[in-house]
């Protein structure tokens, strides 16, 4: 299976997925999470997971609507039964298609993320916030114990608001001292936690 649609055309991408569904192909599936390919098969597969649910949401309201309509006596047994076989039988085939769907959709959110770099970005984002809170309960640890900082303490403090990170999807830029202290602001049980650990003091009401 060699591809040759374009990695944006996202129509003749769906015919290529669709049918890789029906009939497996470990190849198929290679190429269609290489490089090239994979973002496109991300979006690919989440519309279609979106398409399959909203197709599941219609028919369950028809096939309620017709319930009501036997219970009401509009529609007859032999009618009623036989709509409920048929929606029986699709409900089967969908069930099995959408854990199909969701499955691919995992990988390829995975490798697409990969791609992309957000699996190294967060890692880097992950660390340089444990690194920027050490320095900031370094800073704080020793105000609070009144110990006057050397020089090397105050740059070290000062690369709090001399390094910035992105925020809000990448939009702006804000200095690590005040990213650190807004992630305490939204995180309460944190802040409390890291100040008791400090300080070694607690607000009254707080427990350890």
């Amino acid at each position: 299976m060699n591809l040759t649609h374009d990695p944006d055309d996202d129509d003749a991408a769906r015919d290529v997925i669709e049918d890789f569904l029906r009939r497996p192909r470990d190849a198929g599936w290679a190429q269609l999470m290489s490089d090239t390919y994979v973002r496109q098969t991300h979006r690919v597969l989440r519309t279609m997971e979106e398409a399959a649910v909203n197709s599941r949401t219609h028919r369950n309201e028809e096939i309620s609507a017709l319930r009501q309509k036997f219970l009401s006596g509009d529609l007859g047994q032999h009618q009623y039964q036989t709509q409920v076989n048929e929606y029986s039988e699709w409900r089967k085939r969908v069930t099995h298609f959408e854990t199909v769907v969701r499955e691919k959709l995992r990988q390829a959110a995975d490798r697409a993320n990969h791609v992309r770099g957000y699996t190294e970005a967060k890692a880097l984002k992950d660390t340089l916030s444990k690194l920027a809170r050490a320095v900031s309960d370094h800073r704080a640890a020793s105000e609070s114990a009144g110990i006057e900082p050397e020089p090397h303490d105050r740059l070290l403090w000062l690369r709090l608001q001399t390094l910035t990170i992105s925020v809000d999807q990448g939009l702006r830029s804000i200095d690590l001292d005040h990213w650190i202290k807004d992630k305490e602001r939204t995180s309460p049980r944190s802040a409390s936690t890291n100040r008791i650990r400090r300080t070694g003091r607690k607000l009254p009401g707080e427990k350890r």
